[in-house]
């Protein structure tokens, strides 16, 4: 779709100066840039527990952070714990927040 090709080349621009990931010639186009995304993550220095919880949020939006972290490389010290970290605030948000009712 149009999203998606404008989406990777968005994640190109911002990840200047980063090999360009091999990716399968033939795979759709949701499949290459999720081969692309997980390309990035790991030349942003992602370890293998926080590639995992990328792969539970939509792909758009693991997209977007790594969009995030590539933007911030520089201050972030801990890019596995960046990652986790907005994982689990999508989460909530995407839950609700998290909170229950209110109480009496």
């Amino acid at each position: 779709s149009d999203f998606v090709r404008r989406t990777v080349e968005r994640m190109h621009q911002r990840a200047a100066g980063f090999s360009e990931p091999a990716v399968d010639p033939y795979a759709s186009g949701e499949q290459a840039m999720a081969q692309r995304a997980e390309g990035m993550a790991l030349e942003l220095g992602v370890d293998e527990n926080s590639l995992a919880a990328l792969q539970t949020v939509p792909l758009e939006h693991a997209v977007q952070l790594l969009n995030r972290l590539a933007e911030s490389r520089q201050s972030v010290r801990d890019p596995s714990a960046f990652i986790v970290s907005a994982v689990k605030d999508f989460r909530a948000q995407a839950t609700g927040g998290g909170f229950g009712p209110p109480g009496p």
